[in-house]
């Protein structure tokens, strides 16, 4: 799947794919974008990531993401749906061992310039749940990037329950480029066994446009183009740092945590805003607040999610934010906090 656009470009439709093969002329324009090593054809042994008869072996793929996000498809979901693979295939997670996951940094999921970091929350989180099994669901989660993660290649996620007792766990993910190699990304999650207590809510949903009468938008780079965005309020050099917007995953997926996750990070930093415009700026510290009950996210299903943010404040190279995540149908399912790195 992450191969289909390479494909094409050198001829190859995607009817044909259980069909073709790589003609060994071809394979230098393929190495040119990324180091590929093309083999083989519908007889031929399958890589884990790839679902076409073709067998593209990628060892190391740093410009796929970007060729797929200049390429053609522009039509909307069903277009992108035949061409990307699924966000679902994107926070897959390999079990390599006790307390240990391998996960592949699907280049649809890169930013600008490394992993999305919502893609970097949300496999810590799925790493957690799998390990801890039963019936805990995530309260909370701070996750601190340390490196850039790199696409293209398996990341290692190595999981350490630190304690707890039977109504409230406390563990750790540490995410590193090999297994036991450096850590890129270290995340506390809390869990927590749920049950019916009495409630209260002191905000209240915004009043926001149906998504479907705003204008469709991406984020910049490959992983703004696997989620659709509608912008309703906030503007760049403004020195206003609110926005709000409505948010889904083009694949479909339906909503869980571990999305959740993924999805709270879908914010400009706030820098944009009150600053200038557009910057160098890179996520330190993020935390997720979950609220959602089993009910409210499986009637969220695949739908647009609401995102408010607004800047906390900038100083000396930090900038801070505060967002919220709501339902279409009015329920608060997280909040988030981060604070971001500047220039």
């Amino acid at each position: 799947r992450e191969h289909r656009r390479l494909l094409g470009a050198i001829g190859i439709r995607p009817d044909d794919l259980r069909q073709s093969t790589v003609d060994d002329a071809d394979a230098p324009e393929l190495r040119a974008l990324g180091d590929v090593e093309a083999v083989g054809g519908p007889g031929a042994e399958r890589p884990e990531h790839c679902e076409c008869g073709v067998v593209v072996q990628a060892t190391s793929i740093p410009e796929l993401g970007r060729f797929r996000a200049e390429g053609g498809g522009t039509d909307e979901t069903e277009a992108y749906r035949d061409w990307m693979g699924t966000l679902n295939d994107a926070l897959g997670l390999r079990p390599d061992g006790a307390d240990r996951w391998l996960a592949f940094a699907d280049p649809d999921h890169e930013s600008t310039n490394a992993m999305f970091g919502g893609w970097t929350a949300a496999v810590a989180l799925g790493s957690v749940m799998g390990s801890a099994g039963g019936g805990a669901s995530p309260s909370a989660m701070t996750v601190n990037f340390i490196g850039a993660i790199a696409p293209g290649q398996d990341v290692a996620i190595e999981v350490r329950r630190l304690g707890g007792g039977r109504s409230i766990e406390h563990w750790r993910a540490d995410v590193s480029s090999t297994p036991g190699g450096q850590v890129m990304a270290s995340a506390l999650v809390v869990l927590a066994n749920r049950r019916a207590t009495d409630s209260h809510i002191q905000r209240s949903m915004p009043t926001a446009p149906d998504p479907e009468t705003l204008e469709e938008s991406h984020a910049p780079g490959p992983q703004g183009h696997q989620t659709m965005l509608r912008l309703i309020s906030g503007e760049f050099a403004s020195g206003d740092s609110s926005s709000s917007h409505w948010v889904r995953d083009l694949s479909g997926r339906p909503l869980d945590h571990v999305q959740l996750a993924y999805l709270a990070d879908q914010f400009p930093p706030r820098s944009y805003f009150w600053g200038p415009g557009p910057r160098m700026a890179a996520t330190l510290t993020m935390s997720i607040y979950f609220y959602a009950t089993d009910d409210e996210i499986a009637a969220a299903g695949d739908d647009y999610l609401l995102a408010e943010a607004t800047g906390t404040r900038g100083e000396q190279a930090t900038s801070g934010q505060q967002a919220t995540l709501w339902s279409r149908h009015g329920a608060l399912l997280a909040t988030t906090e981060q604070l971001s790195w500047y220039r």
